[in-house]
């Protein structure tokens, strides 16, 4: 190869990796934004229902896993963002069960890498659907 063709080359591949890198931080801002929203949204759901949000934490070197925890006086909910699945999950746990995944699926979600806004809001409607739906009967079980 001549010189010239390796610049181009090496212009190419240093090319493409930014654009997939800026494509890359686009849907960590958008997660970032829907699991944010998510929370703010299911509070007051939840809140109204005696539960009360106890942790929102996001764990960047695990492929941006997020949970957010909300405390009941019979059992707890998690909101919980699989990051690298790119799952949104709704779970049911006792209370002293400490391990999130081991909680009951109550509603999920699935959000492909670079989702359209509509499939955030189809997920963000599943999960607040889900958390409407828990009652008395649920508090008691």
């Amino acid at each position: 190869m001549t010189p010239i063709q390796l610049l181009v080359l090496s212009a190419l591949v240093l090319g493409g990796a930014a654009f997939i890198w800026r494509g890359v931080k686009q849907t960590m801002r958008a997660d970032a934004m829907f699991f944010a929203d998510l929370v703010q949204r299911l509070s007051p759901i939840l809140e109204g229902k005696g539960f009360r949000l106890t942790r929102d934490v996001y764990m960047p070197k695990s492929f941006g896993h997020r949970i957010a925890t909300f405390e009941g006086p019979s059992f707890i909910v998690d909101a919980a963002w699989d990051g690298r699945e790119r799952e949104i999950l709704l779970l049911r746990r006792e209370l002293g069960q400490t391990s999130v995944s081991a909680g009951e699926h109550l509603a999920a979600a699935h959000l492909p890498q670079g989702a359209a806004v509509e499939v955030y809001g189809r997920a963000t409607e599943t999960l607040l659907t889900a958390a409407a739906a828990i009652g008395g009967s649920l508090t008691s079980a």
